[in-house]
């Protein structure tokens, strides 16, 4: 009790500092306007819907006398065999699957290496072996070639390995997904949200399973390294950002080079603006901009970009020389600099991208440019943080002061128009996770997406987007796992939607509250996509009675239904449900 009132204090005290702060350029609030009567009645629409139904799990507790026995009744029917190369990545994702069966079964599988095997008995073949090669499994592509993991059940032998060449850990994300089958599970990074079950026996049903990812790079932002790990995150190593001020510091380039920086009422001097610019025709800063990035692509041969976005800031100074006035738009004057970088850097590197943000003032689709096939664009989520991105939702016309852009078409007709205008081939995605600048509240409020994941990626999907970027805050895990969670594995699969992840996340965490906390975040996900305020954009989120009070009473209803079965739960299974029944009612007092 003592800590839930220190909670609750802490809230209501960030509640209070929050509102007595200076509004920043990020984020200037319309005054709150009182509840109508139709907001304040109960929403029931949709919340009726048929449960996820999940696919039968390869690995079983219970095996039959058909499956491949790793433990039978406390006792080790397989082996874990790996290369006698003993490659890192490999014996490494070996070590975690022998600590998980043991943590389960009691049971420690013995680790050999692939020349001590015989020709009898069952074998766990971890990474690429002679073996696995020769059951028809493997080589794979060298880095930046397909990232790949493999399942397979073939006579004797289970095989988990993929491709671990360069950045990528193919045979961990097997073993991931291996145990994943077998009931574990990774939330959050506190214990409390990785779940282990126990059990004397498991098996492999018949298994023929080959992913690869949706994505080529896949990224949450500052988030626990063994959630990147767990989630199926990485990939191909990528460079974001505002990434010109880093190669062209003022203090460095400006006393020598003026006429690199944006000309702004007569004068080239940056120092007068705290967001400069510069002079993105400027054919000079693109070669010398050019020569820094190849010195980049030396030194790190992995990195498949490098991100020279204009610099932070909206759309004041921008340069006005003839030049810059002459290009057309922002758009065209960073597509024609992106060009310039692009082609002196393909000379090198021709498979390298020269990356882009459309962001604020070049948001919108150039007006005459085209787009070198090696620059690539990566276009921000500057639209309504809670709609779903496919229906094409007009983003509210007139002056926005969180962006300040002026908007007259959606999020979707705007990419597209880009795409088409520019000739695009390269398109990556930024979006925002972490609500920084909101309105007070939402620090310590759930925010759901469900199916909206999963709609968003296939529209990714659709422009056909190589990477993706979500800006989140890692500190605050175990309030955002159900919105981070569906989207980090939904980059990696495309045979499980949102909702379907949570569900089978939810049998994990929660036992025969299951259901119920399944329904509460499906509700909380249901409020966000209906919530229409004119007031969200970028990383700034309506208020919090305009996303959740119109579904209030039926949100509680489910996580109070959740709570009345605590005495059919596990000590764990009841901190957890305490835990986001706390989170519930600080929203609730927050409204």
């Amino acid at each position: 009790m003592m800590k839930r009132t220190m909670r609750l204090t802490a809230f209501f005290l960030a509640l209070l500092l929050s509102g007595m702060m200076v509004l920043t350029a990020c984020e200037q609030n319309p005054p709150k306007e009182e509840k109508s009567s139709s907001e304040t009645s109960n929403y029931e629409a949709d919340v009726e819907r048929a449960l996820p139904v999940l696919d039968e799990k390869f690995v079983s507790q219970t095996p039959e006398t058909d499956d491949f026995l790793l433990v039978e009744e406390k006792t080790a029917r397989a082996m874990i065999v790996i290369s006698d190369q003993k490659e890192e990545k490999a014996e490494k994702a070996a070590w975690d699957l022998q600590y998980h069966i043991s943590e389960m079964t009691g049971v420690v599988l013995p680790l050999i290496s692939e020349s001590e095997m015989t020709a009898e008995g069952n074998y766990i073949l971890v990474g690429m072996t002679e073996k696995t090669k020769a059951l028809g499994v493997g080589p794979f592509e060298e880095y930046p070639g397909e990232e790949k993991l493999v399942i397979k059940r073939k006579e004797n032998y289970l095989i988990l390995c993929g491709n671990d060449s360069g950045n990528y850990t193919g045979t961990q994300f097997a073993v991931n997904r291996f145990l994943e089958e077998a009931g574990c599970g990774w939330f959050a990074a506190d214990p409390l949200w990785q779940v282990i079950p126990s059990c004397e026996s498991l098996g492999v049903d018949e298994v023929d399973l080959e992913q690869s990812p949706r994505f080529s790079s896949r990224r949450l932002n500052r988030l626990d390294a063994n959630l990147v790990s767990r989630w199926y995150l990485g990939g191909q190593v990528n460079h974001i950002g505002h990434g010109v001020p880093g190669l062209i510091p003022v203090s460095v380039y400006y006393e020598e080079h003026p006429e690199w920086f944006a000309l702004v009422d007569g004068s080239r001097d940056p120092g007068r603006f705290t967001y400069w610019q510069y002079c993105y025709t400027n054919e000079e800063l693109a070669k010398e901009v050019a020569g820094r990035i190849i010195s980049i692509f030396d030194a790190r041969p992995m990195q498949t970009n490098y991100s020279i976005a204009a610099n932070d800031g909206w759309e004041e100074n921008w340069c006005e020389c003839e030049r810059c006035v002459a290009a057309g738009s922002d758009t065209d004057e960073l597509l024609i600099f992106a060009n310039n970088v692009a082609k002196i850097v393909g000379e090198k590197y021709p498979d390298r991208q020269i990356s882009i943000l459309a962001y604020h003032t070049t948001f919108f689709p150039p007006v005459k440019e085209k787009a070198l096939p090696n620059v690539e664009v990566m276009f921000c989520l500057e639209t309504s943080l809670m709609l779903p991105l496919d229906e094409g939702h007009l983003i509210p016309t007139g002056f926005n002061s969180i962006t300040h852009n002026t908007y007259t078409q959606s999020w979707k007709d705007s990419v597209s128009d880009y795409i088409t205008n520019s000739e695009l081939q390269h398109k990556a995605i930024w979006g925002w996770y972490c609500l920084s600048g909101t309105r007070a509240g939402w620090d310590m409020a759930p925010w759901v997406q469900g199916n909206v994941t999963t709609r968003n990626l296939e529209l990714f999907e659709a422009y056909g987007v190589d990477d993706v970027f979500y800006d989140a805050h890692g500190d605050e895990g175990v309030l955002r796992w159900p919105l981070w969670y569906p989207t980090a594995v939904g980059m990696w699969d495309d045979s499980r939607d949102a909702e379907t992840l949570l569900y089978d996340a939810c049998q994990k965490l929660y036992g025969a509250a299951a259901e119920d906390m399944f329904l509460y975040y499906r509700c909380l996900a249901d409020a966000a996509e209906h919530c229409k305020s004119t007031f969200t954009m970028t990383w700034v989120a309506p208020y919090l009675f305009e996303v959740y009070h119109p579904y209030e009473d039926v949100i509680s209803r489910h996580i109070d239904a959740a709570w009345a079965k605590a005495d059919q739960l596990s000590e764990e299974q009841r901190e957890r449900v305490k835990n986001q029944r706390m989170y519930w009612g600080v929203t609730r007092m927050g409204m």
